[in-house]
């Protein structure tokens, strides 16, 4: 019996040694605030595809950045899109928004990579700051961006993103899902751990892009815009990567309405995770899973085993108290409160999400994304 506790304690114990290791990580982040007239140049380059719905609302945020003018483009980059993208786009010429298609360039590039290549290449400016079409920037998202830049001597910087507030259990579950992932980032940058990034709020110095080679090398997947480039930046510059935990730089996007839309945005994100290299992200993936599979496998097989009832009690009972703590202490951060208040159901939730993605990632099959089928 003491060696089923022993087995048994293995994951909850990583598990809680790993979120304490996060969250003193997180409170050695500081926190930076813009001081002074902003003096980078930057070029916002908005890659969209089929983002009728949302792109308005996208440029309007932009558009009303508290910095000056002068000092930043807005380039947004239609990839083929099929319905109102480009002539929305057009209809902010006139506040200074560019638009540049794809399927005008030679040879007709697509994908996300190709469309941020492509603004990249034509951009004037020494850094270049990436943003989603269905998101909303804060007004001073750039300001923050300038901040890090002249104050940590930084080659990229990128901010939370956080889902717009949503009624229900679904949006709350995402809301939670997304806030512990944006400690894991913060966290894990505190310890120079470049382990997650979002290209919905990212920037970087044009330069230190074209050095690296660009995307090259990760064109193989449809996502890794932000992840995959930012471990080039970690490999060559690992002490000059910074992330803004300030919630006044917090970019904000709506929550999946539904499981299936959900599954397919979280495998696209996946799809990556062979590309990892940083053996500590794959320590926290592998934590992550093994307690969240003991914690379901052991709740599974306790009528019929009564090790796995122990084993089940000691994992769910770790996974719930450590996240209890590390998101509560998240949530008021960002002033998201109100999302913990369906923390029990999220958490089982979280479980039984954690597993199928972490079985999902074993496999590279196709899947569809904006009418597309790709890897």
């Amino acid at each position: 019996m003491a060696w089923w506790w022993l087995a048994g304690a293995v994951f909850p114990l990583a598990y809680a040694l790993m979120m304490a290791w996060l969250w003193r990580g997180w409170r050695r982040l500081p926190e930076v605030q813009p001081a002074g007239a902003p003096l980078t140049a930057f070029t916002v380059v908005v890659p969209a595809r089929n983002e009728s719905r949302h792109l308005a609302r996208c440029l309007e945020a932009l558009c009303a950045q508290d910095y000056p003018r002068p000092r930043f483009r807005i380039v947004v980059v239609d990839d083929h899109s099929e319905d109102e993208t480009a002539a929305i786009a057009r209809r902010y010429a006139g506040r200074g928004v560019e638009l540049l298609q794809l399927a005008l360039l030679p040879g007709a590039p697509a994908g996300k990579k190709a469309a941020l290549a492509a603004a990249i290449a034509r951009a004037d400016t020494p850094w270049i700051a990436t943003t989603d079409a269905d998101t909303t920037v804060p007004p001073a998202w750039l300001r923050h961006f300038d901040a890090a830049i002249r104050q940590t001597d930084c080659l990229m910087v990128g901010s939370a993103v956080l889902f717009e507030p949503a009624p229900g259990l679904w949006a709350c579950f995402q809301q939670l899902d997304y806030l512990g992932t944006m400690g894991l980032t913060g966290g894990g940058m505190a310890w120079r751990g470049p382990f997650l990034s979002n290209g919905a709020s990212l920037a970087f110095a044009k330069k230190a892009w074209q050095a690296v080679g660009g995307y090259g090398g990760t064109t193989h997947r449809a996502s890794g815009d932000d992840m995959l480039l930012q471990q080039k930046f970690a490999r060559r510059w690992p002490h000059r990567l910074f992330w803004l935990k300030n919630p006044a730089a917090a970019v904000r996007t709506p929550p999946q309405p539904d499981l299936a839309r959900l599954w397919r945005q979280r495998r696209r994100w996946a799809s990556k995770a062979h590309d990892y290299h940083d053996r500590r992200m794959a320590l926290v993936q592998a934590v992550a899973f093994g307690v969240s599979l003991q914690a379901l496998a052991g709740a599974l097989l306790a009528p019929l085993w009564a090790p796995a009832a122990a084993a089940a009690l000691l994992a769910w009972s770790v996974r719930g108290l450590t996240d209890w703590l590390w998101l509560r202490m998240l949530a008021r951060h960002f002033g998201e409160s109100r999302s913990l208040r369906c923390f029990l159901p999220s958490l089982v939730l979280h479980v039984c999400y954690v597993v199928a993605m972490g079985l999902a990632s074993f496999g590279a099959r196709p899947y569809e994304w904006k009418g597309r089928r790709v890897r």
